[in-house]
């Protein structure tokens, strides 16, 4: 049995889609009312130009990220020229769990890389894996701030077992006629973790 184009129950779905359908909009033009002035939130970008910037600045927490696995892997060129894809060449550089008191620090990527390049020597492997990237853009579009959350996996040589790193990427970013490079960053570690590194069961 089909229904007739004035049953009462299909008016009423047709009232509530036409009601929620404005709920949303008025739920998302407050969400935008919200948004800090004179900031761009990664993700929410209408401007064709701003949503270029923030490709472009997320993608050199990808190449930082790249550039260390290929150091990992023993592409030591690989990994500066990566770098130099990620940061200004006298970018600060750190790592600690307290940012007053980093336990690694480096002026400048070429010495980040030294400090990399040390630090994997008892690494047969790495991958760092890059998650809940955030940028915020001034309104000038000069610089912008960059959180990226991580997981990195390191294989120990001597004992094959993983080494777990967590922690967030927190960088400061400024472009030069719109090339954007990394000038600060600093890894806040959250976690350490060593666990085997074993076959599933067949």
């Amino acid at each position: 049995m089909t229904s007739s184009p004035d049953n009462p129950s299909r008016r009423s779905v047709a009232r509530r889609a036409v009601i929620g359908g404005g709920g949303a909009a008025l739920v998302a033009g407050s969400a935008a009312a919200l948004l800090p002035s004179g900031t761009v939130s990664a993700g929410r970008s209408s401007n064709p130009a701003r949503a270029a910037d923030e490709l472009a600045i997320r993608q050199l927490s990808v190449n930082y990220a790249l550039g260390t696995d290929a150091i990992g892997a023993g592409d030591i060129a690989g990994g500066r020229a990566l770098y130099e894809q990620a940061f200004t060449a006298e970018a600060t550089i750190a790592a600690g769990f307290d940012r007053a008191a980093p336990a690694l620090v480096a002026n400048g990527r070429d010495e980040w890389a030294d400090v990399v390049i040390g630090a994997f020597q008892s690494y047969s492997a790495t991958q760092h894996l890059l998650g809940t990237i955030n940028i915020t853009i001034d309104q000038r579009g000069r610089s912008a701030q960059m959180t990226s959350y991580l997981e990195a996996t390191h294989v120990l040589r001597a004992s094959q077992e993983l080494l777990i790193v967590k922690g967030t990427y927190i960088d400061t970013v400024e472009s030069d006629r719109g090339d954007w490079r990394i000038t600060e960053r600093f890894l806040q570690f959250m976690s350490y973790n060593t666990v085997p590194r074993t076959l599933p069961a067949l």
